[in-house]
């Protein structure tokens, strides 16, 4: 990967740059609390620091309820599940990807466009 993406990710994320890009890099946050990062931040260390650099929806999931206490304690789960299919269907840089014929199960998969930059898909309707 060239180097300036690498440090681009590294500025996105708040990380060093000598600090490998993985949702156990980030934070801590205070014991109960939600993370300090925004959704999108996080979906996209999750997606980008996984094996192929793509992920289901619900592997998005298990990844930052496995890395977030928050998350698997949550007394509402479907309100954080729901924004962050929002932002998948809404943010520009995350693209859905075609589960192969030869790769059982459900869901699609989503990747990284970093060429997307951080805007969004279409006009939001208001």
């Amino acid at each position: 990967m060239p180097v300036r993406r690498e440090k681009t990710l590294h500025d996105l994320f708040g990380l060093d740059p000598g600090v490998e890009i993985s949702l156990e890099a980030l934070k801590d946050p205070a014991p109960g609390q939600k993370p300090e990062y925004t959704y999108p931040t996080l979906m996209k260390v999750a997606i980008w620091s996984s094996p192929k650099r793509m992920l289901t929806l619900n592997e998005i999931y298990d990844a930052l309820e496995k890395r977030f206490p928050y998350f698997k304690e949550c007394p509402n789960p479907n309100s954080w599940k729901t924004s962050l299919r929002h932002s998948l269907s809404l943010i520009a840089i995350f693209q859905k990807k075609p589960r192969p014929p030869t790769d059982p199960g459900k869901g699609s998969y989503w990747t990284l466009d970093l060429s997307k930059g951080e805007g969004n898909k279409r006009e939001r309707k208001r």
